[in-house]
This record gives C-alpha cells, structure tokens and sequence, in this order.
C-alpha cells in the first residue's frame, strides 16, 4: 500500500509541474502577444505589421484555447487530489492563464 501510495504521490507531483510549465508557457505567449500588440511602431511599415498582427491574433487565441483548456484540466486535476501548491502565486496562475485570451482581446481592442 505504501509503494502504491508513493507512486500516486509522485504522479500527481509531475502533473503538478507540467502544469507549472505549461501555465508558464501560455502566459509568457500572451504577454508576448500583448507586448506587440502595444509596440509603438516607428513607421508605416511596423504600422501595418503591427495591424496584420492583430486581425491575425484572434486565430492564434483559438489555437491556444486547446492549450489552456488542457493546461485547466491539470488543474482540475490537481484540486481533485487536495493538491496544495508550495507558492500562492500557482493559484494566481492557474486564473492568469485563464484570462489571458480575454485580456489580450481587450488589448487589440484599444
């Protein structure tokens, strides 16, 4: 019972840290995104990157929802189990990530 018990214990750490990446990875991308999105352009040409951009942006969140729906089943996951994160900041992640999508289209629309 004890090995089966530690075995648990070891898969639900590495779900945890999976997700602490993941979570990571999508926030870094959409801050990424909103950074370009907030990037002064210094001519018409970065102008009009800049706008191809944004009216690309709204497909690339779609392709990133896969990502965080998976990345929120982790965290599901992990609260099934009582799984108590060593930071608090984990808890802040888990809701960052998301709303990120939302965020970054508030972005595009200012």
């Amino acid at each position: 019972m004890a090995k089966r018990r530690k075995i648990a214990n070891e898969q639900i750490e590495l779900i945890s840290k999976i997700s602490k990446y993941n979570a990571n990875k999508i926030i870094d991308d959409f801050e990424m995104f909103n950074i370009r999105c907030q990037s002064v352009p210094k001519n018409m040409e970065e102008l009009a990157n800049i706008k191809d951009f944004m009216a690309n942006l709204p497909k690339d969140i779609e392709k990133k929802k896969g990502e965080i729906k998976k990345c929120m089943a982790m965290y599901e996951t992990l609260d099934f189990f009582h799984y108590k994160f060593d930071e608090d900041d984990e808890y802040e992640k888990m809701w960052k990530v998301y709303g990120s999508p939302i965020e970054t289209i508030h972005t595009i629309q200012k």
